[in-house]
């Protein structure tokens, strides 16, 4: 057994970890990782868009989760032609009051 000075407590103060456990990452690496302000990440959190740990009050990101973020919002390039409207014609800029009766 081991003495103690009378008073003293054993462990009084968890020490705070500042690394998440298991590999996760918080959501300031998650804003780094993504190249986006860290509101975007939270955003994405509040809109349930990303997969997401809670520990306790804090919320982390498993790396694996947004990599498949990332893959899944990927934008393949590509010719995508634009929609057209229909051309116009001289008759369609006439007024009612102006067109003659066929």
């Amino acid at each position: 057994m081991t003495s103690t000075k009378p008073g003293t407590r054993l462990n009084a103060e968890p020490q705070r970890n500042t690394r998440p456990p298991a590999g996760l990452l918080d959501s300031a690496e998650v804003a780094i990782l993504l190249g986006t302000p860290l509101r975007f990440v939270r955003r994405l959190v509040a809109e349930r868009r990303i997969p997401f740990h809670r520990v306790g009050k804090y919320v982390r990101f498993h790396p694996r989760d947004v990599e498949n973020y990332l893959a899944d919002n990927r934008v393949e390039t590509g010719y995508a032609p634009l929609p057209t409207a229909p051309r116009r014609t001289a008759a369609d800029y006439r007024s009612p009051r102006s067109r003659r009766p066929a």
